[in-house]
Order: structure tokens, then sequence, then C-alpha cells
């Protein structure tokens, strides 16, 4: 049975996260495979492992035996500032593999953006990385206004029995990826807007065709740049209940519901006035949840869209901490 995992760059021992060439590379290697199965300090690794390497390259494969696809993340982190990233269905060394998600052609032929730092130097960024043996998640801060970044990978859930190409990508839309010091941020902080350069995608058709598929995150919000931001008509907590209440990430594809994201929730009730609106990495749990599994925690991180005060957030997503996803 797969575990929830939780990093934090403010854990005693924990990797850094810079600018410079091999910085994520080295947190996602530390915390998904790890030694001997520990990631550091008494911390268990997620769980994946890591068959192909390079030069500040790898690929990071998910665990088949806890019911995982098997597919590949591929990192390379050979540059200062931005790394990119690539999912593949199979892969026979570190640059080689089926099913490259996204396409080696386009806007993403090289690979899709991570930008982890918007200086190349050895300062630190703050970050929180959430996982078990199939899915990861990974938040951080790369400094300058409107800064907080979000992308994961690994396998969703599919609402298709024996989906084949159950696996996604998200990662920072090419026209938010600039190093400046005042551009957008998240991926998710807003919805699908048609195009293919949204940096959300699923490997393939559920009946294969050999191209990704964009997706929709699917949520009830009021609008499309701020998820649990000050545009929610509830507030929190919400009136009467006394509860916060969150739904999930459901993925729009192909014109049905084709899974939902795995630990990932939404809130709908306006946060702000709860999540930290700086980059130190102070994270806000919300135990008080309903419908969700006994035990249930969440943990709100902060996302930022294009509008809103230049220095604080103005959104959030919630991570289930506790319960398997």
């Amino acid at each position: 049975m797969a575990t929830t995992r939780v990093y934090y760059s403010t854990d005693s021992g924990a990797p850094t996260l810079t600018g410079q060439a091999g910085s994520l590379l080295n947190l996602l290697d530390t915390c998904l495979v790890g030694t001997a199965g520990v990631a550091y300090g008494s911390k268990a690794a997620a769980g994946w492992t890591k068959p192909y390497t390079g030069t500040n390259k790898a690929a990071f494969r998910n665990s088949v035996v806890e019911g995982g696809t098997g597919s590949y993340v591929r990192i390379d982190d050979t540059a200062a500032q931005t790394s990119l990233v690539r999912a593949y269905s199979t892969m026979t060394d570190v640059d080689t593999g089926t099913a490259p998600c996204p396409l080696t052609t386009g806007t993403y032929a090289a690979g899709g953006l991570l930008p982890k730092s918007n200086t190349a130097d050895s300062t630190q960024r703050a970050w929180a990385l959430f996982a078990d043996e199939l899915t990861w998640y990974l938040w951080w801060h790369r400094g300058g206004n409107r800064m907080w970044q979000f992308a994961g990978g690994g396998d969703f859930d599919s609402f298709i029995p024996s989906d084949p190409n159950r696996y996604f990508l998200i990662f920072i839309n090419s026209s938010w990826s600039t190093n400046s010091g005042n551009s957008f941020a998240s991926t998710m902080s807003a919805g699908y807007g048609g195009t293919a350069d949204r940096g959300l995608l699923i490997a393939d058709s559920y009946a294969p065709s050999g191209t990704p598929q964009d997706f929709s995150p699917l949520y009830l919000k009021t609008s499309d740049t701020e998820i649990g931001g000050a545009s929610v008509v509830m507030p929190s907590p919400s009136p009467g209940s006394g509860l916060n209440m969150y739904m999930p990430y459901f993925i729009g594809a192909q014109n049905i519901i084709r899974g939902k994201l795995r630990g990932l929730r939404c809130p709908l009730n306006n946060m702000m006035p709860i999540v930290a609106p700086d980059a130190t990495g102070a994270l806000v749990v919300d135990a008080g949840v309903t419908g969700e599994p006994p035990g249930s925690s969440f943990m709100l991180m902060p996302i930022n869209s294009g509008t809103g005060n230049n220095t604080g957030v103005t959104g959030c997503l919630a991570v289930e901490t506790v319960v398997g996803w």
C-alpha cells in the first residue's frame, strides 16, 4: 500500500534548492529514491527508483509493486536556473524513451519547464515535497515577486478501467517561465485556456493515439485565477458548519472526466487569511475537513496568479499529508 511522505526545506539534513545546476535533481533524488530507502535523517524515501543517470540528468520510475504504471519522469538539470522535465512510458537510457510527454517537438521540444530560481547562485529557496510510491508534488519559491511554483508527476487516479496511460506531468507554462522578478508562477492557478502550451499534460488517450493530451483541472470556484483566494465566495470557516470545504481536482480531457489527481484538493473557501503570504516556507495545517477519510489532514500550499500584491500569494492548493492517496 502506497504511503504518503512529506519533506520540507526546513527539515534537519534536507537537501537545498538553489539556482545552480544539479540542485533540483539532487532534491528529487534524495527524497524520491534516497540511499538504502532513507531520504535524510530518519525520513524514509518515497519509494521510487532511479534506473538511468547521466551528468546532472536522471530518470525516476514509480513503483509497479505498489500498483503504479512504472512510468518514468526524466529530469535534465544541466542548466542553471531552469530545469527540464519529461515523462516516458518506457526508457532504455537516460536520453531515450517511448511515448514522450510532452512531445519532443513544438513548444516543449527540450522538455517541460521547471524554473528553480530567479538567480543562478547558491541562494537557498524554500520548498516542500509531497510524494508516495506513485506520485509527487513539489512547491518551491524561486524568489522575486509572485514566485511560488508548483509541479508534479507520476500516476493519477483514472476512472477508465485498466487505463494504460494514467500518468501525468504538471510543469510551468512557457509564458509564465521567465526568471524576471515579476512574472506569473503556478500552472494550476488558472483554468485551462484551450492551448497546448498549458503545462498540464496526461501521457496519452485511454485508447492510445501516440499523442499527449492537454487536461483541464475541473473544480468549483468563482475565479480562474484565485484558487482558495479572495474571490471565492465562502469565507473560512464556512458560516453555520464551521468547516472548510474541499473537492478533488478532476481531470477533464477528451470531453470526459478522465480521472482525478491523487492527494490534491481544491479549497472552496477563501483561505488567504490563514495562508502565510511570504517566502519563508511557512505552512498551514487544516485538519477540520469534511467528506474525507478519518484522520485526514490537509497542508495549504501557496500559489500565485498574475494579479494581487507582488510579494504575497493570491491562492492555495491543499494536499493530504496523513491518509494514503
